[in-house]
């Protein structure tokens, strides 16, 4: 049986685990909100999206994960736009480890404990518009790292502890419009850093 759900809520409950089969009756659904349960990174079999096609919004907020769900997870997710994991217990954010979709333009990884992005960590991601990582743990910002996301606009890094930002770590970024580097603790940056960001008009 096929329902013709296109919100499915169920936030604020006390799950641990998503059965394999839990949303193919929903194929339909436009956004699903897991906020605020007790879900882990055992949590999600493989492929439990997999006919989830016109998926746009997924909320895993204010959960106890501590990995982003790999690619075999989210897999099926062909439409979506939104993934927030803000709130959670992510420390890693492992090279090649997103699902790489040209559909997602918000991804919100604010309130973590990231410490380290590695290389190639956001490959695939090119068409993104936001990208918050604001409250975490980030303690430096290496050249190269955001060149993925070509056509990113809004950048937060506030309330971490970044003290280091190289001088090509924005290069690739023509059409980033905002930046939050707020509650950190840089001392200096370079006089060049935002010179390939001409549509910069908001950096705090």
């Amino acid at each position: 049986m096929v329902f013709s759900c296109v919100i499915l809520d169920l936030s604020s409950n006390l799950i641990k685990l998503i059965h394999e089969d839990a949303f193919k009756p929903l194929s339909s659904a436009n956004t699903v909100k897991l906020d605020s349960n007790k879900l882990s990174d055992n949590s999600f079999p493989k492929n439990v999206f997999e006919r989830s096609s016109k998926l746009e919004v997924l909320t895993l907020t204010n959960n106890s994960i501590a990995m982003i769900p790999p690619p075999e997870v989210l897999n099926g997710l062909n439409s979506i736009v939104t993934l927030s994991l803000s709130s959670n217990q992510i420390v890693l954010v492992k090279k090649k480890g997103m699902i790489s979709t040209p559909t997602l333009r918000r991804l919100h990884l604010d309130d973590n404990r990231i410490t380290i992005l590695e290389p190639e960590c956001f490959d695939g991601l090119k068409n993104i518009r936001e990208l918050d990582l604001s409250n975490n743990k980030i303690k430096a910002i290496s050249n190269h790292r955001f060149d993925d996301f070509v056509e990113l606009e809004k950048l937060d890094l506030s309330k971490n502890e970044i003290s280091t930002v190289e001088s090509g770590s924005f290069s690739k970024m023509a059409h980033l419009k905002e930046i939050d580097f707020s509650k950190n603790k840089i001392e200096e940056l370079d006089s060049e850093i935002f010179a390939q960001n001409s549509k910069l008009h908001q950096l705090r």
